[in-house]
């Protein structure tokens, strides 16, 4: 048995022997780059697989869907729904979370979440992918973004941000089972 849909050249058992956060970041990227995630109207935070993501976290429907994508994902690929934040669709509660679990890190690895916190209520996350140009960038894969990386987008898509940005942190995603 196979799993052709996110990681085709692994086998069933290689699939599932892989790091959770490591099968989530294939998920993603599947959705990213096979089939392309969008808002059905751009800003609106609606479309049939962003839906499908805001039920299975309990999240309401509409709202900014970056950590509700990844939310899903992380669950879908095995993680223990009872160790992640309990407002599975908020930048702030994820950092929260993070920050009362000793989950902040300085030194992602791929799989890792990352957050920016934009005002006391608003924020953007993502999954990280690697660092680039000697550690001053990093690849991403975000939910709810655009071509200029805004938080209020209407794709998944990869990024590339700077590792300089204000009010950015990691999230250290292993021991999620």
């Amino acid at each position: 048995m196979s799993n052709p849909k996110f990681a085709p050249e692994l086998t069933f058992d290689q699939w599932q022997k892989l790091p959770i956060k490591e099968r989530s970041l294939r998920r993603v990227a599947y959705y990213a780059d096979k089939l392309h995630v969008q808002e059905d109207f751009p800003h609106r935070n609606r479309g049939e697989i962003i839906d499908q993501w805001a039920k299975s976290v309990g999240a309401t429907l509409g709202d900014p869907w970056c950590v509700i994508a990844q939310m899903a994902n992380l669950i879908e690929s095995g993680a223990d729904p009872s160790k992640l934040p309990s407002n599975k669709a908020s930048t702030h509660a994820l950092y929260d979370w993070a920050k009362a679990t000793g989950r902040l890190t300085k030194t992602p690895t791929r799989g890792d979440l990352f957050v920016i916190l934009f005002t006391s209520t608003t924020g953007h996350a993502g999954a990280f992918v690697k660092e680039n140009y000697g550690g001053a960038q990093f690849s991403s894969i975000e939910g709810n973004t655009n071509d200029e990386g805004s938080r209020e987008g209407y794709e998944m898509a990869r990024r590339n941000r700077s590792m300089r940005t204000p009010k950015l942190y990691f999230i250290n995603m292993d021991n999620l089972s």
